[in-house]
C-alpha cells in the first residue's frame, strides 16, 4: 500500500510519520486505504488504540483488481452515522 506499484505517491514513510494525514490526501476508492481511515478514526472516537499492520507488496507485474463501491460506500456511511 505504501509504494508507487501501490498508488502511493509521497515516497517512502516511517513509522513516525503521521500516515493517516497523507491517506486522507489520496482519493477515496482504494478498500485498504478507506479500511485504515474509518479503524483509526473511529478507534479515536472510541478512545481505543488501533494498530494497522501493513502487508507488504509483493506483486509487480500486475496491479490487483479492487472494487472501490465496498470501501467507497462503507466511508459514506461511517461519516453519515457518526
Amino acid at each position: 500500500m505504501f509504494s508507487e506499484e501501490g498508488g502511493w505517491p509521497f515516497g517512502e514513510v516511517k513509522d513516525n510519520n503521521d500516515i493517516l494525514v497523507k491517506e486522507k490526501q489520496i482519493e477515496i476508492g482504494n478498500p485498504v486505504r478507506d479500511t485504515n481511515i474509518v479503524v483509526t478514526e473511529l478507534s479515536k472516537a472510541l478512545g481505543v488504540t488501533s494498530l494497522i499492520v501493513v502487508v507488504p507488496y509483493t506483486c509487480k507485474f500486475s496491479k490487483p483488481k479492487l472494487n472501490p463501491m465496498r470501501s467507497t460506500d462503507l466511508m459514506k456511511r461511517w461519516k453519515r452515522d457518526r
